[in-house]
């Protein structure tokens, strides 16, 4: 039994008012490996993570996520920490928890 790839890109770019900002993109990832996404400021690494998990969407290409079962299913078998983890900045990690879940 073969094991799908938990994440392939093809062909992804993201554009902000007709500027290319990020790709063409084509990667394949392998299940069981690390893998660390390394790059400057400014380089794209939020916006590819924001297009993997769905939080903005590809201006051209596509992405798989574990064989391809749609986003739900993908989204709950993964994580994301943003750089800025606060909902609310200036509550307490506590009350941030208690905030997003009320």
């Amino acid at each position: 039994m073969t094991t799908a790839m938990p994440l392939r890109l093809h062909g992804v770019t993201k554009a902000y008012r007709g500027r290319t900002v990020l790709g063409p993109i084509d990667l394949a990832l392998e299940a069981g490996r690390v893998y660390g996404l390394i790059g400057e400021n400014g380089a794209g690494k939020s916006t590819l993570i924001c297009i993997v998990t769905g939080t903005a969407s590809p201006s051209s290409g596509s992405v798989e996520l574990f064989g391809g079962r749609g986003l739900a299913a993908a989204r709950r078998r993964m994580g994301y920490m943003p750089d800025a983890s606060s909902a609310y900045p200036g509550l307490s990690a506590r009350e941030n928890g208690f905030a997003t879940v009320a």
